[in-house]
């Protein structure tokens, strides 16, 4: 299964390859059954995940964006899948999730969250 409704053309907010742990839940049916992963490619208007399950294209899911900042608070965000890439050599789908709902943090303040991790990442 793959597709694309977006690109790198149509992309608003710079992008991070930061290492953050993130929590997706898809449907209502299974919001509890959480997946932890760990995105290496974020911004303010969604990121993308490597994942072993295959993820339906225009699911709706909830992702959790842990350890973020100083703080060390999470962020929570509903999104799309808006694209799916098969790696099939490694038996792994790439997944690309646009935000639409930002809960308990702006788009703004996650913005700049993830400039300063990425900032913090880069002295590691």
């Amino acid at each position: 299964m793959g597709g694309t409704n977006s690109g790198p053309e149509n992309r608003r907010d710079r992008r991070y390859a930061i290492r953050v742990p993130i929590y997706v839940a898809l449907g209502k049916e299974i919001v509890h059954k959480k997946i932890p992963l760990e995105s290496r490619d974020v911004s303010a208007g969604g990121l993308s995940f490597e994942t072993s399950r295959l993820m339906p294209l225009a699911a709706d899911a909830q992702i959790v964006l842990a350890r973020l900042g100083d703080d060390g608070g999470a962020a929570a965000i509903r999104g799309h899948i808006v694209w799916t890439r098969a790696i099939p050599d490694r038996r792994r789908h790439l997944v690309g999730v646009r935000f639409v709902e930002y809960e308990g943090v702006s788009r703004e303040d996650l913005a700049a969250r993830i400039e300063a991790l990425a900032r913090e990442q880069a002295v590691e």
